[in-house]
């Protein structure tokens, strides 16, 4: 079995990217940041608090998705520290995340920042995560939902004030025995909701059978309900196999180690023994893990492991790099702002192998609508081997040094 290069993609908030939701799963476009100061109104707060108007959100399809978020500053002078808001779609049992980190600085009072998800062509739904964190605290909010629907009437935007202070770091949550959370009590609850929703397509067939539809319902609901038990026995079986494979144990084992609990697996089998899997883990500052890669015929085979951690690491030592720090001051100088980050990891597949990393920041020109990409190579010792940059050719400019070797 052959497998694809896996990419994970981080939007970076403190830049303007024009991207729709209406293909594949929403990023953060323009993000704009108020300040106004309401200390009188807050005295009896303390720390950072995050606020949003409603626990779920309805926007109609082709109209602009904007949340706003207020950030309350409570310390009585400014705080330096970084947002963070993961975006997360599930379409079946296919989960796709956009990630993206922005160092803010809080001033007294209070702050609100403006998320522009730009439009869709399609109704569609996702979960947006935000936390703020500093060198001494962590705010986390709990998820909101978007939904983007077609029709006026289903639209149901409840105030519903959602709010959260922020806590110190290694406080409750670092004694959540979550940490200690097998694969096996994740996938448990995962087999728990596909029993009740097998439960209620049984109960939903049972009615139309005795609703005096023709006979052959009853076949039909036989058809079904066999299906979807095929469809739990040959998952089960591969979940047994895959958490019984030496390998995979150690790696598991290796993360939860570290602090990490189970947030999320995703088991895509062809057999029993043969086919993908991803699992999310998250720590305790909500700093995210993730382990995928198939199994063929019982062997783990284009395993790979990332981090945040890692992302953000080598992220940083690129941008103290003196020739990435010219080519962006160059591309920011032509009207360029930076898009994208994408991280492409070292892989091992039938078409070979690759031991490299390789970081591609997108950059984006709304005026003159082009693009740009400065791309970065890293070994596997994790040292910057090359870094490149790709851009429109000036044609203006070279028709002039052309004009000017000609006259001379």
């Amino acid at each position: 079995m052959s497998a694809s290069r896996v990419s994970v993609v981080i939007f970076v908030l403190c830049v303007s990217v024009s991207v729709g939701i209406g293909a594949g799963v929403p990023v953060i476009g323009d993000v704009h940041a108020t300040s106004h100061d309401n200390t009188q109104e807050n005295d009896n707060k303390d720390g950072i608090v995050m606020t949003v108007s409603q626990s779920e959100y309805y926007f109609l399809v082709g109209q602009n998705a904007v949340i706003s978020l207020n950030l309350e500053n409570h310390y009585g002078h400014s705080v330096n520290g970084i947002l963070h808001s993961t975006v997360t779609q599930t379409v079946g049992q296919f989960s796709t995340t956009n990630m993206q980190s922005s160092s803010l600085t809080l001033d007294n009072g209070i702050q609100t920042i403006s998320f522009d998800f730009g439009t869709s062509d399609t109704p569609s739904s996702f979960v947006l995560d935000l936390s703020y964190s500093t060198d001494d605290t962590h705010v986390y909010l709990d998820s909101i939902t978007v939904h983007i629907v077609s029709d006026e009437s289903e639209q149901n935007n409840t105030p519903n004030q959602m709010q959260s202070s922020s806590s110190p770091p290694g406080g409750s949550q670092a004694n959540n025995p979550q940490s200690q959370q097998s694969i096996q009590q994740q996938q448990q609850q995962l087999e728990e909701d596909r029993t009740s929703q097998a439960n209620d397509l049984s109960d939903a067939l049972q009615q139309l059978q005795n609703s005096q539809l023709p006979q052959d319902n009853s076949a039909l609901k036989q058809e079904l309900q066999q299906q979807v038990q095929e469809e739990d026995n040959l998952r089960a079986e591969f979940e047994q196999e895959l958490v019984s494979n030496r390998d995979f144990q150690e790696l598991h084992s290796s993360i939860l180690g570290q602090g990490n609990s189970v947030t999320d697996a995703t088991l895509n089998p062809v057999s029993g023994d043969t086919g993908t899997f991803e699992v999310a883990y998250q720590d305790a500052q909500q700093m995210w893990t993730r382990l995928q890669g198939s199994m063929v015929n019982g062997t783990l085979s284009d395993v790979q492991q990332t981090s945040q951690q890692q992302n953000e690491r080598l992220l940083g030592i690129l941008e103290s790099d003196r020739r990435f720090e010219e080519y962006e001051e160059s591309l920011t100088r032509d009207g360029f702002a930076r898009g994208a980050v994408e991280f492409s990891y070292p892989y091992d597949d039938d078409d070979g192998t690759n031991d490299t990393t390789t970081i591609s920041l997108q950059y984006n020109n709304n005026e003159d609508q082009d693009d740009a990409t400065i791309t970065a190579v890293f070994d596997e010792d994790d040292n910057l081997m090359d870094v490149t940059l790709e851009r429109p050719y000036d044609y203006l400019n070279l028709l002039v040094v052309l004009a000017v070797i000609t006259c001379g």
